[in-house]
């Protein structure tokens, strides 16, 4: 998959996820990453950066472990509704 393809489908997902209804956001994490769905669909519509960038910046609202294996490595990331846990989460792409 090109840069390009990441890229673009990550912008799907962040645009899908801004654009999620009142009624299907039921907890203050979710409010908070839908918010931060919208301001970053506002601009590129996607984040790259690694997994420790995000924690650094996101604090709580990223899932990911810092310390695994390849938490270096840059992703193209968007933000997506996990439909079995109800939880908006960083996906990478």
């Amino acid at each position: 998959m090109t840069l390009t393809n990441r890229v673009n489908t990550a912008k799907r997902l962040t645009t899908n996820t801004a654009a999620l209804k009142d009624w299907r956001i039921r907890n203050k994490h979710n409010r908070a990453m839908r918010e931060m769905a919208r301001e970053i669909s506002g601009g590129k519509g996607y984040i790259i950066a690694s997994v420790k960038e995000l924690a650094a910046k996101y604090g709580t609202l990223c899932h990911y472990e810092t310390t695994a294996p390849g938490a270096d490595a840059k992703r193209a990331w968007g933000l997506q509704m996990n439909e079995v846990h109800r939880k908006i989460q960083f996906t990478a792409i």
